[in-house]
């Protein structure tokens, strides 16, 4: 029994051995070939080649930026240029603009003006004329009676001082119905032709009448042609000179 253990002990050692070093190669084998594989995936250093090439493409990268950028830069210019264009558009307009308001404000100016004297001349055409009717109102009066109670015209155009007589003269002969009408004070106003008086106002509205007024009434359209060239004639006379419509508008 100790001779048989001692062969497969001694027989176990060898076969150890040898396993062990088989074991050892292979282990040293694996290891050499991965320490190659490590080895082969490493990168090689570039070479100065290499490093121009990376330069050159930077540098067209850089130049297409340049470029990109630049074409930016023209647009927005452009942009720029037609917003300026736009803004001196608006301004010329504009001051077209203001030039046709100051035209407008001065025509606006001198058609105020020109009405102030219209509205003045309409006024003093209007005060004469309510003169005048006024004053024709007293005269149909007068006619009246002359007609109905027969009295002459150089009866009723009394002085002053006869007024008073001949009101109750008048008065004396009128109807009941006239009588009623026409008081003392009525026919007094109709002869009364003193300062301020209705008559009195009448008179001057006839015969104190701007120039330019009678020039209107000389050559007034309605007028036959034979009564404008008397009344032209007579105009000359009292004036001194031909009657010029053009100079009532100047």
């Amino acid at each position: 029994m100790v001779i048989y253990r001692r062969g497969f002990e001694t027989k176990q050692r060898e076969c150890g051995g040898e396993y062990g070093e088989s074991s050892l190669d292979d282990d040293e084998r694996s290891r050499k070939l991965a320490g190659g594989s490590k080895k082969q995936n490493v990168p090689p250093k570039p070479d100065g080649k290499g490093r121009r090439i990376n330069v050159t493409l930077q540098t067209a990268i850089a130049a297409a930026h340049d470029g990109a950028i630049e074409l930016l830069r023209q647009e927005l210019l452009g942009r720029i240029d037609g917003q300026a264009d736009d803004i001196r558009a608006l301004q010329s307009s504009n001051t077209k603009l203001l030039e046709k308001v100051n035209e407008l404000t001065s025509s606006n100016a001198e058609l105020k003006s020109s009405n102030s004297v219209f509205s003045t001349t309409l006024q003093r055409h209007t005060k004469t004329l309510h003169a005048l009717k006024r004053r024709i109102v007293l005269d149909d009066a007068r006619n009246k009676i002359a007609h109905d109670y027969s009295f002459t015209f150089d009866e009723l155009r009394p002085r002053h001082s006869d007024i008073g007589p001949l009101v109750q003269r008048i008065r004396s002969k009128l109807n009941a119905e006239d009588s009623s009408l026409l008081s003392n004070d009525a026919l007094t106003m109709i002869f009364y032709s003193s300062e301020n008086s209705v008559r009195d106002g009448g008179n001057k509205a006839a015969h104190e009448v701007p120039l330019s007024d009678c020039i209107d009434s000389v050559l007034e359209a309605t007028l036959t042609e034979a009564r404008r060239a008397l009344l032209g004639k007579i105009y000359c006379f009292a004036h001194g000179k031909e009657p010029d419509f053009e100079t009532t508008t100047a």
